[in-house]
């Protein structure tokens, strides 16, 4: 399983471009099969702050779901949303 933690932050103004872009994109995804978990949340502190966690079975189901339209008619929308703000981080799980 592989882990994605997306993190950004918008201007107080965009909070319903968000989730307007988001609506369809979390729906859609959560349909394509290796989805685990694709879900948006919002800092309860500062609004302005989102994280989507996405969890995928195997780096196959990535590439396929970055190669969808959904994925592809969103994802500029998004990184012009969070500009510089926007960090992606990978976890893989820890064998204990």
């Amino acid at each position: 399983m592989i882990v994605l933690l997306v993190q950004f932050e918008v201007a107080q103004n965009k909070h319903n471009e968000v989730f307007d872009v988001f609506k369809n994109l979390v729906k859609s995804s959560q349909e394509e099969e290796g989805c685990i978990e694709y879900d948006l949340y919002q800092e309860l502190n500062d609004p302005n702050k989102f994280s989507l966690i996405e969890k995928w079975k195997d780096q196959a189901a990535i590439d396929f779901h970055n190669s969808t339209p959904h994925f592809l008619n969103n994802i500029d929308k998004v990184k012009e949303l969070a500009g510089k703000s926007l960090v992606v981080n990978r976890y893989g799980k820890c064998d204990l």
